[in-house]
């Protein structure tokens, strides 16, 4: 009976409104995998739906609500009145009601909002923002009129730390990700003005930092480094918060893909930058995008956007729910279930808990085998071929559940023949190690020999299901035989970058998620904004 009346309720108030995609509401309800409602802090979680448009779901993943008409991208937040709060299509911010019609939008021609908007207590709207032809970005505060009325340049303010900084990326220079209005805390209780609520904490993601700006003054009044790699989400504990004041960040740790591959949330105290808190898993790795949401009870949300995952963990790190739909996961974010009047109206979640035997999720990055600095393109016989720099290449890796790896290895024919090499061939090989269970043994567990006649490129899948959530050195080697000097050991034998795949898992970084409606306007504006997002060149 309970949950008629509450099917009920979200019936009525969906009524009037556009209809979710039945894709949507199978993806995100097949996707939950973890959910313990005792410990988890329940509510309902606001998200994209493959990129293309909001959805709202409860804590079992069902569609609850959605707005498959709002032309919206990338970062969207529900408001109090139960609006949402987002970025445009083009070089704008909106804000749409409930029903899905829009209430208000800002324009700003000559600039580029993106990554993170918020709402400010007295009804203005503060962004990130870069203007055209400039390599860094800024903050801006505008009215309810669309006018700026507070405006902080990154470029200015952080010129030491850009050119201190030996990962400067041209025409990227700060890469502002985050920013937050300081809520009320004890350091600035005791005295400390640093921590003036108002103050404005940012995340500058290409130069490894976190900073506060003093809204008064616009100069820099605190910031922190430690390890941070390319990190996301910078925010301050508010009074909600049994550890207000305290400050967690997504460290990406993007550098860690040539050694442990895992992503970190660390929470520091601001006064000394001491840690308090951290959570990292094996498996968990998102090198670029990412989030957390600090909860009311104590727990954390982390998102693994290139992971396709959002999961919420307790104190101890123990995983109380966790989300994986299949697609790339732009920072959604879990909401009080009275957080608004129609949110309310839909009652509290409910649903019996979800606890698998033996479930394990590696995110993709954690067992992709390369990145694009270690590989190139070569045009071979007629076809371009993305190959391997190195004709010997290791890898350490975590094996996913149900995992194969599909190889592509091959010769360049006419060269062999344009060389008179009648006597070449090419002995390719896929060597494993397990350097937990034995460091000094090698597995030789493929191998095969192209010559100079017959086939010149081959697929091969190899199942790796035996080794399911094992570190893995993966080696790749070429051995070529009849070379007799008349080429470089190297250029004529080539591995394209093997595809390692976990068994059902859909690919989150698929760019074809994205919307396909938009006017040709729009769809530079895109381009522009992916590349300020760090999804492509």
């Amino acid at each position: 009976m309970r949950r008629s009346l509450r099917f009920l309720l979200v019936l009525l108030v969906a009524l009037g409104c556009a209809e979710p995609d039945p894709g949507a509401e199978e993806a995100a309800a097949t996707g939950i995998t973890v959910y313990d409602p005792n410990t988890a802090w329940n509510g309902f979680t606001l998200a994209f739906f493959r990129r293309t448009y909001p959805i709202l779901i409860d804590m079992h993943g069902r569609v609850v609500r959605s707005w498959p008409e709002a032309r919206v991208k990338t970062r969207v937040r529900l408001l109090e009145d139960c609006s949402l709060l987002a970025f445009g299509t083009g070089r704008s911010v909106v804000e749409i009601d409930w029903n899905g019609a829009e209430v208000w939008s800002a324009g700003f021609p000559d600039r580029l909002p993106h990554h993170d908007l918020i709402r400010l207590p007295n009804g203005n709207t503060m962004l990130l923002t870069r203007t055209r032809g400039t390599e860094s970005d800024d903050v801006i505060e505008v009215d309810r009129a669309g006018e700026i009325v507070w405006e902080w340049s990154s470029g200015e303010q952080l010129a030491a730390w850009v050119e201190g900084n030996k990962r400067r990326h041209t025409g990227d220079t700060t890469h502002m990700n985050s920013v937050q209005i300081l809520p009320e805390n004890p350091w600035h209780d005791a005295g400390d003005q640093r921590f003036r609520p108002g103050n404005v904490l940012l995340s500058a993601r290409n130069v490894n930092l976190a900073l506060i700006v003093d809204k008064r003054t616009r100069e820099v009044v605190w910031t922190y480094q430690g390890d941070l790699d390319r990190q996301h989400e910078a925010l301050m504990l508010g009074p909600e918060s049994p550890r207000r004041g305290n400050i967690v960040i997504f460290n990406n740790r993007y550098s860690s893909f040539g050694g442990d591959r895992q992503s970190e949330v660390i929470e520091i105290d601001p006064r000394d930058g001491s840690t308090v808190w951290s959570y990292r898993a094996a498996g968990l790795y998102s090198p670029t995008a990412g989030s957390q949401q600090p909860l009311p009870n104590g727990n954390t949300m982390i998102v693994s956007s290139m992971g396709g995952r959002a999961l919420e963990v307790d104190r101890s790190g123990r995983a109380v729910w966790e989300w994986v739909p299949g697609f790339r996961l732009n920072r959604p974010a879990r909401y009080a279930a009275d957080h608004c009047p129609e949110l309310a109206a839909l009652g509290p979640p409910d649903g019996p808990s979800i606890r698998p035997t033996g479930y394990r999720h590696v995110d993709r990055d954690s067992y992709q085998f390369s990145r694009g600095t270690q590989r190139h393109k070569l045009e071979i016989d007629g076809v371009k071929r993305q190959v391997l720099q190195s004709s010997y290449r290791c890898a350490q890796i975590l094996v996913p559940g149900d995992a194969s790896a599909t190889l592509r290895y091959g010769i360049a024919r006419r060269r062999v023949r344009a060389l008179g090499l009648e006597s070449y061939a090419a002995d390719f090989s896929l060597i494993l190690r397990n350097p937990e269970a034995d460091p000094t043994r090698r597995a030789v567990v493929f191998e095969d020999t192209i010559a100079a006649e017959g086939e010149a490129w081959r697929e091969r899948t190899i199942d790796l299901a035996a080794l399911a959530f094992e570190w893995v050195e993966m080696c790749l080697d070429i051995e070529e035989r009849g070379l007799d000097g008349q080429a470089e050991p190297g250029a004529l034998a080539f591995w394209e970058t093997p595809s390692l795949s976990a068994g059902g898992a859909a690919d989150s970084s698929d760019e074809s998620d994205a919307r396909t409606d938009l006017t040709a306007e729009e769809l530079a504006v895109q381009q522009e904004h992916l590349r300020a997002m760090g999804y492509v060149n």
